[in-house]
């Protein structure tokens, strides 16, 4: 085992170990976990669909995903509408979040 918790991070990691846990910080959030499970399971998923497979209104959904988008868990891809000048965003889990996501799963399942 090593002495200092700081070893534990790899060397050539471009994250130290308060990056690491304002990782899992920002996961461990209730409404984050369940948006970063849905589009772990679904793939790609936009505010509105979130909110309503989440019975939460758009607006925290939409703070929630901003917060994840930041911190390079989930991606936003917006898709212009036919027609119209205005797009549509459209959500997905980035191998960091889907890394961070096999993490949580594991720990849970195992702490049964």
């Amino acid at each position: 085992m090593t002495e200092d918790a700081e070893e534990i991070v790899p060397t050539d990691s471009f994250l130290d170990l308060n990056d690491h846990l304002e990782l899992f910080t920002l996961v461990s959030n209730d409404a984050r976990f369940r948006i970063l499970h849905r589009l772990v399971i679904d793939e790609e998923r936009s505010v509105s669909d979130l909110a309503a497979d989440l019975d939460r209104d758009k607006s925290t959904i939409s703070h929630h995903l901003n917060l994840l988008v930041e911190a390079g868990i989930v991606r936003n891809r917006r898709e212009k509408r036919t027609g119209s000048a205005e797009s549509y965003s459209y959500y997905t889990a980035t191998p960091l979040g889907n890394r961070l996501y096999e993490t949580f799963e594991r720990f849970i399942k195992k702490s049964r």
